[in-house]
């Protein structure tokens, strides 16, 4: 009964979690005075401003949640400087066919109530804070932060490979951090 009642209550809040990933959203659409997107230097506007934010297990373990929320769990890792997990995230410029990813490698600090997350290449930083809400990831509480980090105000949300470059960059338009809930399912 309670693998019926939990899977309906996945269906009925739209929550989008497998035991490899979690599907979750930043909607950026009240951040727009905070944040400012751009391409090649130039201000870009969106089809959509909620970005797609899919969080896998790196170690494709199918261990997820655990990796996120279990402060006992230790992930496994054939290097110790395997990340913990990745993101991948989604955006399409207005006017755009186009729609472009960029994925970033995440490493979880000793307590698990945050991630520092970094896209290669000079793409960025941000982090992904965790906060209490039980043990599975239909109550947890993620948060994406934009600030200052290791020199970078901000990170590529995709990455185009067509000429001319195509990628797509979020910044911060002031020093201050912003903090976005990333909500689980679409």
């Amino acid at each position: 009964m309670k693998k019926v009642a939990f899977s309906v209550f996945l269906a009925l809040c739209g929550c989008s979690i497998s035991k490899e990933t979690a599907n979750t959203t930043a909607d950026f659409t009240n951040y727009r005075n905070a944040v400012k997107f751009n391409r090649e230097g130039e201000s870009v506007e969106l089809s959509s401003y909620r970005i797609s934010f899919q969080i896998k297990d790196s170690s494709a373990k199918s261990e997820i949640e655990k990796i996120l929320l279990d402060p006992k769990y230790v992930i496994p890792k054939v290097y110790p400087d395997d990340p913990d997990f990745q993101v991948t995230t989604t955006a399409k410029a207005k006017g755009s066919a186009q729609e472009v990813e960029v994925t970033a490698i995440c490493y979880l600090n000793s307590n698990k109530t945050m991630a520092n997350c970094q896209i290669e290449d000079d793409g960025g930083r941000y982090q992904i804070l965790i906060g209490s809400g039980g043990r599975s990831l239909a109550s947890a509480k993620l948060v994406l932060r934009i600030a200052k980090i290791q020199g970078y105000d901000g990170f590529v949300i995709g990455r185009g490979y067509s000429e001319p470059d195509s990628s797509i960059m979020v910044r911060l338009r002031t020093g201050r951090r912003v903090e976005i809930p990333l909500r689980i399912g679409f």
